[in-house]
């Protein structure tokens, strides 16, 4: 019997990866620009070093809180949240993969 010839490793399995960081980028793309807008109250220090809001004159002569228009996800709250809530699942994971590499195999999370 001869054996299998060895398959060698095509550069398409050795950058797997890249198409699902293209999806991520993409997505991450159209969220910035087609994902609208959201208005964040604006604030300041004060003379004694607090912050406070911003108050501005509109037209008909009453102060109004002044807003600022941002991003819905490019913005740091939405990316804190973001990398806190994936936080999570990436702790899960380097514990289970230690626990893999050991030879301890157990799938179950939870």
């Amino acid at each position: 019997m001869s054996a299998a010839p060895a398959s060698l490793p095509r550069p398409s399995r050795r950058f797997a990866e890249t198409g699902l960081l293209g999806v991520i980028l993409v997505l991450g793309c159209l969220l910035t620009f087609f994902g609208g807008e959201v208005e964040r109250p604006r604030f300041a220090r004060t003379a004694d070093g607090s912050r406070g809001r911003v108050m501005v004159r509109n037209p008909s002569g009453e102060e109004v809180p002044a807003t600022d228009r941002v991003n819905k996800f490019l913005n740091l709250q939405n990316l804190a949240q973001l990398a806190k809530d994936t936080s999570f699942v990436a702790i899960m994971a380097v514990g289970m993969t230690f626990v893999i590499i050991a030879g301890q195999i157990d799938l179950s999370v939870g």
